[in-house]
């Protein structure tokens, strides 16, 4: 009984020896993963199963690319809150609104008509202020009585906006119808006006002093001013 005894524990031994055998040999059988393999499953976003840290980074970077509109995509995951050329779902396009612009309309400078001289010897002549008949008689060479007559005026009896008429044909003025010489350059006193410093040169006619300075109507002169006489 002894030796059938023994030779059972040594048949048990010899199992389990075989057995232990065996499952080393099927362990060292499994094939390690290359270094390779590993680099080619991080680079298209699988992380290994026994890297819990690495699973939850990538879990935590797909779920805000979700809530960004965004779909996670194999390699390189797109940066949160990048622009999408995909409008978002919903979304009606708005098209770019065309700016214009007026051109400012450039202001247009009307030309003021300039006078001129009093073309020829006019029929009739009304006086301006600061005018006298004989004044009027010089400045259109014709014979001042022959004027008045015609005028049917005697003495003094003028002023401002008498009508004088002006004879056609009587042989001029009897003297010499100017009274300064000019061209020259006046220089403007009380009381003065284009008129009368017409009249202080003898044939000179206002509208060329008028002219001749750039002046524009009602005329008004400064003391101390110059203008130049043709």
């Amino acid at each position: 009984m002894k030796k059938l005894r023994a030779l059972g524990l040594i048949l048990i031994a010899v199992l389990l020896i075989a057995g232990l055998a065996a499952c080393t040999r099927s362990l060292s059988g499994v094939p390690e993963a290359t270094p390779e393999v590993a680099a080619t499953s991080a680079e298209n976003g699988i992380v290994p199963t026994d890297d819990i840290m690495a699973q939850l980074g990538a879990f935590a970077t797909q779920t805000a690319m979700v809530q960004q509109g965004g779909a996670p995509v194999q390699g390189t995951p797109a940066p949160v809150g990048a622009a999408t050329t995909e409008p978002t779902p919903g979304e009606v396009p708005v098209e770019p609104t065309a700016v214009v612009v007026e051109a400012t309309p450039v202001p247009t400078t009307v030309a003021l008509p300039v006078p001129t001289a009093t073309p020829g010897k006019p029929s009739n002549y009304t006086l301006q202020a600061g005018e006298h008949p004989y004044c009027i008689a010089r400045r259109f060479d014709v014979n001042p009585v022959t004027m008045m007559n015609q005028s049917g005026l005697s003495g003094n009896s003028f002023s401002a906006g008498t009508v004088l008429r002006i004879p056609s044909s009587d042989g001029g003025f009897p003297g010499a119808r100017s009274l300064l010489s000019h061209p020259d350059d006046y220089t403007v006193r009380q009381g003065d006006s284009i008129y009368s410093i017409a009249c202080d040169y003898g044939d000179v006619d206002p509208n060329d002093i008028i002219a001749a300075n750039g002046l524009q109507s009602p005329y008004r002169l400064t003391v101390g001013q110059t203008l130049h006489i043709p």
